[in-house]
């Protein structure tokens, strides 16, 4: 598993960083990495998720998190 902490991608402790452009992010992040993996590995099928912290003040915790599908574990 494999997984991005997005607010890492701007600079630690930037003043500017709020929900709303955490989560911006997040969505255009998980649509370019579903298609960037889908289109570099087509026999290889990923899933992508986008986390969203219960408490939307945690900006620490907004995550881009993909696998391999053939090691998703059915419970």
């Amino acid at each position: 598993m494999n997984h991005l902490h997005i607010a890492d991608i701007q600079c630690v402790g930037c003043e500017d960083m709020s929900e709303d452009k955490l989560i911006y992010l997040g969505h255009v992040l998980h649509q370019n990495y579903e298609m960037k993996l889908k289109s570099q590995l087509p026999e290889r099928p990923c899933i992508v998720e986008f986390y969203t912290p219960p408490k939307a003040d945690e900006l620490s915790e907004y995550q881009i998190t993909f696998w391999q599908k053939a090691h998703n574990v059915d419970t």
